[in-house]
């Protein structure tokens, strides 16, 4: 059964990604269709993307043990922002390795040429 959080969390992308699609119907221009990514080694840029989400899953581990900044308690006008850091560092590695790669933006994001 989805708790509140992850009740809220589900309606939030919910309406994020339907919102995405309708302006997206409406004003094509905005999100041009673009070419694939090409890479070097595709096997090693898919093997640092694999560790990357390991290390995501590793950090997502700390977060439960409590090993990441506290989130205070009920009522604490900083609860919001350490909540938000912390999901900051949760994804950390994924935002490491886009800048390790030192490629282009453009390579992380897949190419959507006929959104449902």
């Amino acid at each position: 059964m989805l708790t509140s959080h992850d009740g809220s969390l589900l309606v939030g992308y919910t309406v994020a990604m339907l919102g995405w699609l309708v302006v997206r119907r409406l004003v094509p221009r905005l999100w041009p269709a673009r070419d694939p990514a090409k890479f070097e080694r595709p096997w090693r840029e898919f093997g640092f993307a694999v560790l990357a989400a390991v290390a995501v899953l590793g950090v997502g581990q700390l977060h439960q043990r409590g090993w990441l900044l506290p989130t205070g308690v009920d009522g604490d006008s900083w609860r919001p922002w350490l909540r938000t850091i912390n999901q900051v560092l949760l994804y950390s590695p994924m935002l490491l390795l886009l800048w390790w790669r030192k490629a282009p933006l453009e390579t992380a994001w897949l190419p959507v040429r006929n959104a449902p």
